[in-house]
């Protein structure tokens, strides 16, 4: 249906470019995808002030929050929120360069969770035990610190928040006709791009290793989107990330 969708178009041109986005969601994962999901487009911030520029599909998390730039517009995504992107191209090999541009931007984004958090507030708790004890107070136990504990015993899941990094994956209409070339691609991206899926001819590969031809290309598509959305983590209030500079306590207790 997808193809269909494409083949009647034709190639657009960038002007009409969302159309192809929108083809991907309402006629793909949209109808994979639990309800509680939201697909939107739009620009990444993240704590450090950095920028994503305008990203074609964004996955949220269903229990975050996000802005819209005008009702039913593209929004804007606080890093954090974003369980993954996509950048979706008529034709891969043409647009490479393109894709591989918007990927970078995201990529530069650093996302951050609680473990993040406790490590930048580490130095602060030892200042203020060290001026507790200077003071002649009685030394109390420094709480433990969460990035201590971020890992499942388990083979199958060993990440218990996802990557600092917003995971990237890129689908192309029409793509390599190998899946060695597609292999070469992706590698070459030095994991900028996390996974490729191309709809002509139907391939995937994945820096996970996954790799397959045919149907099975969707299915792996789908399971590679799937383990970066379904992670179950405690999230620090932003108003906390957003609104104190990331080096503030860096600066007060450089010295110590």
């Amino acid at each position: 249906m997808m193809m269909a969708g494409f083949d009647g178009s034709g190639e657009l041109s960038s002007a009409s470019k969302g159309h192809e986005r929108e083809l991907f969601v309402n006629t793909f994962l949209s109808q994979i995808f639990p309800p509680n999901y939201r697909f939107g487009c739009g620009d990444l911030i993240d704590g450090h002030t950095e920028k994503s520029g305008q990203v074609d599909i964004v996955i949220e998390y269903p229990n975050f929050m996000s802005f819209p730039y005008l009702m039913g517009g593209p929004r804007l995504y606080l890093a954090e929120g974003v369980a993954a992107t996509i950048e979706v191209k008529s034709n891969l090999p043409n647009q490479w360069e393109e894709a591989l541009a918007t990927a970078k931007k995201v990529k530069k984004l650093k996302r951050i969770f609680l473990p993040d958090r406790d490590k930048e507030l580490a130095p602060m708790l030892r200042a203020a035990e060290a001026l507790r004890t200077a003071l002649g107070h009685p030394a109390q136990p420094l709480p433990k610190v969460t990035h201590e504990l971020t890992s499942y015993q388990s083979v199958l899941v060993n990440e218990k928040y996802p990557p600092q990094q917003v995971p990237v994956f890129l689908v192309g209409y029409k793509g390599w006709m190998t899946q060695e070339t597609l292999s070469e691609k992706l590698h070459s991206t030095n994991g900028v791009v996390d996974s490729i899926l191309t709809l002509e001819p139907l391939m995937y590969h994945s820096n996970s290793g996954a790799s397959s031809q045919g149907i099975g290309a969707l299915f792996q598509f789908i399971d590679g989107l799937f383990y970066f959305i379904q992670k179950d983590f405690m999230q620090v209030p932003m108003s906390d990330i957003y609104s104190t500079p990331r080096n503030f306590f860096e600066e007060i207790f450089k010295t110590q």
